[in-house]
């Protein structure tokens, strides 16, 4: 069941640095030359212009001179940041070289992998690892030593089709997802198999995605689903967020928000009509992450995350202010060149490069292309690059939204998942073949 919120407007508390202030100043007039109307956001605008106005050097600001501006809208908390709460000196980092490193580009073949999707570390130590291309689980020690694997492909109990997810819960239970047969499994600390299960949405006769847990034990599930098409064009499907209780007994909207963009194609197949959907230069995605009783939702447009509680409130807005770039021209031809690489086949180069100079560039690039949690509770969101390998930016948030700063991570390393003192990933070598990675997070003391 969906919720639609109505809220009493509260009054808004203003305290905004210098920085803030300009911007407030300039977005105002921007909206006055415009003619834009001014409605409730833009009564909350202009109360934040007469304190800009009035008051000199009106900034909030906390350690290291940071600038962080919290307001109240309509019950809502906006969280507007302007500089990271980090020193230099108390910037989070990455080890330089892993400690651990599993797998090999030929040899024993319980330890190359075919295309890893998912992994996680357990209380022990020990690494289970989530392998789409083998349909199976793996588990190694904390000295990268094989142990024992589950799984296989198939329809049976505890077989995958499409190993998407793997979800780490309470006391160390496992959950692996499988997409296709939208089924999950439950695995023990030691990989034996408990149970096999449809997914909540299933039940009600819909595709979806598993995307974390609460605390609660409540699953959150992004449903899928595409538009109806009539024509082609540019297209946006909405992201519909659900709870689905423990046994996927009963389910509840959590959210519904501006979801992946794409570009529908009319074509003949073999003789036959069909759409198809094209990924739209620099599109936007659904993004979701989960932590403790709160569901955290982007998809770069802005940058600007949303917090849901599990009742699905929206209790919170996270901001971080001039962080969007224009596109370029320059940007458009590395993204063309960097894409055609990835297409061998030399008919589907031109099919491609056709469509390509087809599709509507969006003005802006997007703001980010990730959303992970770590166990403190604090946001990770990761800067976007038009190239997926490079070595990537993630700004860090605290539980309260605050942006405490980056933490860079190396090139053709994906993070996987965020521990208290290390970060989880694969790494694929000059051949394409992937390792697993485990980086020590070092965290000086404040």
């Amino acid at each position: 069941m969906s919720r639609y919120l109505h809220r009493k407007q509260s009054a808004v508390s203003v305290s905004a640095p210098p920085e803030l202030c300009k911007g407030v100043v300039e977005r105002m007039l921007d909206d006055v030359k415009h003619g834009v109307r001014i409605g409730v956001s833009s009564r909350v605008t202009l109360r934040a212009l007469a304190v800009c106005t009035a008051v000199l050097g009106c900034g909030t600001s906390g350690p290291s001179g940071n600038a962080t501006n919290i307001r109240d809208s309509a019950g809502i908390e906006l969280v507007e940041n302007v500089s990271p709460v980090w020193s230099n000196t108390e910037a989070w980092r990455l080890g330089v070289a892993p400690e651990l490193e599993i797998g090999t580009r030929e040899g024993d073949q319980r330890y190359e992998f075919d295309r890893v999707v998912d992994a996680t570390r357990l209380a022990n130590g020990d690494i289970v690892v989530a392998d789409a291309g083998m349909s199976q689980l793996r588990m190694f020690d904390g000295q990268g030593g094989f142990l024992i694997s589950a799984g296989g492909e198939g329809d049976g109990p505890g077989e995958f089709r499409l190993l998407v997810r793997l979800l780490r819960s309470k006391g160390d239970t496992l959950l692996a997802v499988d997409f296709l047969t939208q089924r999950m499994t439950e695995y023990d600390p030691t990989l034996s198999l408990i149970q096999t299960e449809l997914t909540g949405a299933t039940a009600q006769s819909s595709e979806s995605m598993v995307i974390g847990q609460f605390e609660s034990g409540t699953l959150v599930e992004q449903l899928g689903g595409s538009p109806l098409a009539v024509i082609s064009g540019s297209i946006q499907v909405p992201a519909a967020y659900i709870g689905v209780a423990p046994g996927g007994a009963s389910f509840d909207t959590i959210a519904e928000v501006p979801g992946t963009d794409g570009y529908l194609v009319r074509m003949t197949v073999r003789g036959q009509q069909a759409w198809a959907n094209w990924r739209p230069p620099f599109g936007r995605t659904a993004l979701a992450a989960v932590s403790g009783h709160a569901l955290l939702v982007g998809n770069g447009d802005r940058y600007e995350v949303r917090e849901y509680g599990e009742d699905g409130t929206l209790r919170r807005l996270i901001r971080r202010l001039d962080a969007q770039r224009t596109t370029t021209p320059d940007d458009l031809e590395r993204l063309r060149a960097l894409q055609l690489t990835q297409i061998r086949n030399a008919n589907a180069r031109r099919r491609w490069e056709a469509q390509f100079r087809n599709m509507p560039v969006p003005p802006t690039l997007p703001a980010f292309d990730s959303l992970l949690t770590d166990g403190d509770g604090n946001l990770w969101v990761r800067r976007y690059d038009i190239d997926a390998a490079a070595a990537r930016t993630w700004d860090v948030f605290d539980g309260s939204g605050r942006w405490l700063g980056t933490v860079a991570t190396p090139e053709e390393f994906r993070v996987l998942e965020l521990g208290d003192d290390y970060v989880l990933g694969t790494w694929t070598d000059g051949f394409d073949v992937q390792y697993i990675r485990l980086y020590s997070l070092i965290k000086p003391v404040r």
